[in-house]
């Protein structure tokens, strides 16, 4: 396969299991309650990312964020403005197809959106 025939993929979304043990911050655990679901970014944004039960963590290797409740044992899975920043970089710089995203009414309606971060890293090539 060709470097132009590759998209990168950037989640306007997160998804969210319940039943995930704290070891490790709850990254990489077995999960053992249910799949809960998926939530739009701004949703994310509003009701996650500012609930005290949630602590953001950083994967080092996936390069994405997720949230942790060690109370609720949830954890959220999800990319952000530093992670589509990442991905769109990365895209850029190994001259791939490029990056691609689902979906744009996900994304929050504040500054400093997903949408902007893709862009505003696309313009420094």
């Amino acid at each position: 396969m060709k470097p132009e025939q590759i998209i990168i993929g950037a989640a306007f979304y997160g998804r969210a299991w319940q039943g995930v043990p704290p070891k490790n911050n709850g990254l990489y655990q077995p999960n053992k309650g249910p799949y809960i679901g998926w939530s739009a970014y701004s949703q994310i944004r509003k009701e996650f990312e500012t609930n005290n039960n949630y602590k953001r963590y950083w994967d080092s290797i996936a390069s994405a964020p997720y949230l942790y409740s060690a109370k609720d044992s949830i954890f959220i899975s999800y990319d952000d403005t530093v992670s589509v920043r990442l991905k769109t970089n990365y895209a850029l710089k190994n001259k791939l197809g490029g990056i691609m995203f689902w979906q744009l009414g996900n994304d929050t309606k504040e500054k400093n959106n997903l949408l902007d971060a893709i862009y505003k890293e696309s313009t420094k090539y």
